[in-house]
């Protein structure tokens, strides 16, 4: 006579081989099928024990989430909608210079420097040094009003040396970055 299956639960227990163990007494049956639903089934302990056979079959759930498809689609739209809104949380970062970083020129006239995202013209500024760290440009830099990715700053007539230029921009979503680089006048 062959026994019924035992509740899955017990199948977590024993190993995925096909292999035949021992049913165990009522009461630890019901410890092990006392979370399925209310679903529970025993199996006496008798004088002549009856085998079970567990099959490779079987294998347990084992996903650590389980959400719905309503679900699974909001959180890959929030996923998507979240990195294609990064670029408007990026920090503004040095593009491009003129003059560039170790550049030999012949005094220029002003600083232009390029940046990744807008600027908040109210808290972004070039200072300019020379070698000994005393500024040379009395005037304020700007940004331009046209292109808020630009920021100048005019020059005096400089003599020839070595010159430090400072910067620090705040994008228009209040990151602050700063940065420098030197160039040579010839």
């Amino acid at each position: 006579m062959q026994a019924p299956l035992l509740p899955h639960s017990l199948h977590l227990v024993a190993s995925h081989s096909t292999k035949q163990v021992e049913p165990m007494c009522t009461r630890t049956i019901e410890a092990y099928t006392s979370g399925l639903a209310g679903r529970r089934r025993t199996q006496a302990c008798s004088g002549s024990t009856p085998t079970v056979y567990l099959s490779t079959s079987y294998r347990p759930n084992m996903k650590l989430f389980q959400f719905s498809r309503p679900a699974l689609r909001a959180l890959m739209l929030g996923a998507v909608a979240l990195v294609a809104t990064s670029g408007a949380f990026a920090h503004a970062h040095l593009a491009s210079s003129a003059p560039a970083a170790n550049a030999e020129v012949v005094a220029p006239t002003e600083v232009t420097i390029h940046f990744t995202e807008p600027l908040e013209p109210a808290f972004s500024k070039i200072a300019i040094a020379d070698a000994r760290g005393k500024a040379v440009a009395p005037a304020a830099s700007e940004v331009d009003s046209q292109d808020a990715k630009v920021m100048r700053m005019r020059l005096p007539q400089l003599s020839t040396g070595r010159f430090a230029v400072n910067w620090i921009a705040v994008a228009t979503d209040g990151h602050r970055t700063q940065g420098d680089f030197a160039f040579n006048v010839k």
